[in-house]
């Protein structure tokens, strides 16, 4: 009980961030590249604080296959975070939420998969109420007989299946190591990517200086909410696993639908609404059946 507590938290953490991320993209007046940077370095106090106050293990900077695998982790997640901003520019949030929960999916398919008839595996029963889950979310939150495909849903979805690999890898890392560890080494890797990218591509830094009060005001808010929310994230799938924090992140849908409208002004349908409540149960029913 006291996940679904922790993942409640996490999901409006994380959905309220996606909202202020949406005006800050949109009025954003500068590259994609900058963009990213100015999360890395807004970032920086909460990472330190941590760094301060619980420092780093000694055996994570001994361990090049790990450092390797967090390193490729952040930079597969920068590039395809270039996708997800694009996406952000030009599609409204109730447009993306029938393929929202797509990693999701792609993340219990491939644990299933992958560890089949071995202690870790997942019962066929969460398998089925997930992808009735996903199935029921694309069917509620689409008109299908109007249904397209435009580029910007296909990039979302490509987006989607990365990060369900992301996720995997995280998993992985977060059997050997903290949390704690992982956030900030995470974020050295980032920062010194944004950094790398910027200057190759002969960005002008000082453009992110000349943004309007409200860029800064949302891209702060979206910072600070995502990365807590990110952080708590992490310590759920080290704590219970990757299945049970992939199970209670459907707690999501619900705080996407209230964020969309109180937010960014993007008004859900009744059927979302309605969606919102019935995968609230079916969480219920996962987490039972586990």
């Amino acid at each position: 009980m006291l996940w679904i507590v922790f993942w409640i938290i996490t999901s409006f953490l994380t959905s309220t961030a996606d909202s202020f991320r949406k005006i800050a993209v949109v009025e954003s007046k500068m590259t994609t590249q900058l963009f990213n940077l100015t999360a890395c370095i807004f970032s920086a106090f909460f990472i330190l604080f941590l760094f301060l106050y619980f420092g780093i293990s000694e055996w994570l900077m001994n361990d090049y296959a790990v450092l390797f695998l967090v390193f490729s982790i952040i930079l597969v997640n920068t590039f395809i975070s270039f996708l997800c901003i694009k996406v952000y520019k030009e599609e409204k949030l109730s447009n993306l939420l029938p393929y929202d929960s797509l990693d999701k999916v792609f993340i219990v398919i491939f644990w299933f998969i992958i560890y089949f008839w071995t202690p870790n595996e997942t019962s066929i029963t969460t398998l089925f109420i997930t992808l009735a889950a996903i199935v029921l979310i694309f069917f509620m939150s689409t008109d299908i007989k109007n249904i397209s495909f435009p580029h910007t849903i296909k990039l979302f979805a490509f987006y989607k299946f990365m990060k369900a690999i992301i996720t995997l890898s995280t998993g992985y890392i977060l059997l050997s190591y903290t949390w704690i560890d992982f956030v900030i080494l995470e974020w050295v890797f980032w920062f010194l990517i944004a950094i790398i990218i910027v200057l190759l591509l002969k960005q002008k830094p000082r453009e992110a200086l000349l943004q309007s009060k409200i860029f800064y005001k949302n891209r702060t808010i979206a910072t600070l909410l995502w990365r807590s929310g990110y952080v708590l994230w992490l310590y759920i799938i080290q704590s219970s696993w990757v299945i049970i924090a992939t199970l209670l992140w459907f707690f999501t849908i619900a705080f996407n639908v209230l964020s969309m409208k109180y937010i960014v002004k993007d008004n859900p349908t009744k059927k979302q609404v309605l969606l919102a409540v019935t995968v609230l149960v079916m969480i219920g029913i996962g987490y039972y059946f586990k």
